[in-house]
């Protein structure tokens, strides 16, 4: 009996002492080790650790999600290991809302099974993707060769304009002042600049329409926060495209009618630089433009479109980022659509030869929505270094639209989501460059009608 009980004695020990070190020593091989815990990060955030396993390694992943919540969002993902603490990861923050987020590591073996790590609470500060005007131009290399957009210098405003003296119409440049709320203003006339605070604690709020309206030539809006709203009679609605939409055995107006952050109609050679737009339905709306930039703005939590152009020509649209634009809704058939319901980072109708670049976009319902059905074709566009990770439905949805070129732009659908394509073409002509990485999708109808060209890009 004794010999009984000193034999289950030793092999209990055995049990607690070993198998948990024998997991441990499997597992230590994967782990966060900076940003640390807790840390304040902002802008592009380098991800140091290590992702290994000592028998039947796969691949390793890293994700985030908002802290506490289980919305984990891929960030990375490679098939080799990562050893001693080297990059696993470059994050960037600049397509996210400020506050804390949780960061998680996981090395995956042939079985499915994994080793994961994750650190919690890291901070993201104020995540603006700032462009500086030093009067360098913005270098885009294309298959036809490199195009260079140029920013305007801004103009110096010494003192800034208290909100309280800033009424329904702006007539001349200003600079809003620190920690004070503005109501929404329509910019009247041409040659005229918004010019936020450093730090964009200057919050201009829109319960009704949208923050600033303007019609014109050369006006400049830069470094501007933006808190919109959705009207909540609007929040449960398919989304109107057009001017107007029969939805539900009645008319609704749509497209630029929705509010939100900025609109721009009728005009040409605006600048929107280095802006925070957050809420409402359109970040920004272009109407009847020409030869706009929208440069280094970030946009959020949006239920309709982060840019929304309609006429809108020869512009460009480079380093902005867009994350969580969606929205439930009705649909026009009667039934309930958790996600999508028309929204898109980027949407374009009868626009033509602008160019779409070096964006990312997030956590959204179709991220690059080219939109040519009824006659409206986005024809010459050109869209070079775009990211699009999780969105909903399609990552680049292009129809009804000729002559798009596209290089040097990513696809990241989320794991397991089959609702979406990374490539959808619809009567579309495309050439794409060998540097994409995506693959058209072969489901669900795609490529009807259209035709795909490969070719070789230039530097």
């Amino acid at each position: 009996m004794r010999k009984l009980f000193v034999a289950f004695l030793v092999a209990s020990l055995f049990e607690i002492q070993f198998a948990p070190m024998a997991k441990a020593d499997r597992c230590d091989a994967t782990a966060i080790t900076a940003p640390a815990r807790g840390e304040t990060v902002s802008g592009m955030v380098t991800i140091i650790g290590r992702a290994n396993l000592s028998d039947w390694f796969v691949r390793f992943q890293v994700d985030f999600a908002t802290a506490g919540k289980e919305d984990w969002l891929e960030i990375n993902e490679l098939a080799f290991a990562v050893l001693n603490d080297a990059v696993l990861a470059r994050w960037d923050t600049n397509a996210i809302s400020e506050g804390a987020y949780d960061l998680r590591v996981r090395a995956i073996d042939r079985t499915g099974n994994y080793c994961e790590q994750i650190v919690s609470g890291v901070r993201v500060t104020r995540n603006a993707a700032r462009k500086e005007l030093n009067g360098e131009p913005i270098r885009i290399p294309t298959l036809t060769g490199a195009f260079y957009v140029a920013l305007p210098a801004l103009p110096k405003i010494e003192t800034c304009t208290h909100s309280w003296d800033v009424g329904a119409q702006v007539t001349q440049s200003i600079k809003l002042c620190a920690e004070e709320y503005y109501k929404p203003f329509e910019i009247v006339g041409d040659n005229i600049a918004i010019i936020g605070d450093d730090a964009q604690s200057a919050v201009i709020y829109a319960e009704l329409g949208f923050a600033i309206t303007a019609r014109g030539n050369n006006q400049i809006i830069s470094g501007v926060h933006i808190i919109a709203q959705t009207l909540p009679s609007q929040a449960n609605e398919w989304l109107c495209l057009y001017d107007l939409c029969y939805y539900r055995a009645r008319l609704v107006k749509g497209g630029a009618d929705y509010g939100g952050g900025i609109l721009l109609r009728d005009g040409s050679n605006a600048a929107i630089i280095n802006s925070r737009i957050e809420g409402g339905a359109s970040g920004i709306a272009l109407l009847n433009r020409r030869a706009d930039r929208i440069v280094a703005n970030t946009f959020s939590d949006l239920t309709g479109w982060g840019i929304f152009a309609q006429n809108v020509a020869e512009s460009f649209w480079i380093d902005n980022s867009f994350t969580r634009i969606n929205r439930a809704c009705v649909g026009p058939d009667a039934k309930w659509y958790e996600n999508g319901c028309e929204t898109a980072g980027v949407v374009l109708l009868n626009s033509n030869s602008n160019l779409i670049a070096n964006n990312r976009c997030a956590a959204t319902s179709n991220c690059f929505y080219l939109q040519g059905e009824g006659a409206l074709a986005n024809n010459l566009n050109k869209l070079y270094g775009n990211r699009c990770i999780a969105p909903t439905q399609n990552c680049f949805e292009i129809s009804y639209s000729q002559g798009i070129e596209m290089d040097y732009n990513v696809a990241n659908l989320e794991r397991g989501v089959t609702s979406g394509c990374a490539l959808w073409l619809v009567y579309a002509r495309v050439t794409l460059g060998t540097t994409n990485q995506f693959a058209p999708c072969d489901h669900r109808g795609s490529k009807l009608e259209s035709s795909v060209e490969y070719v070789a890009g230039k530097p």
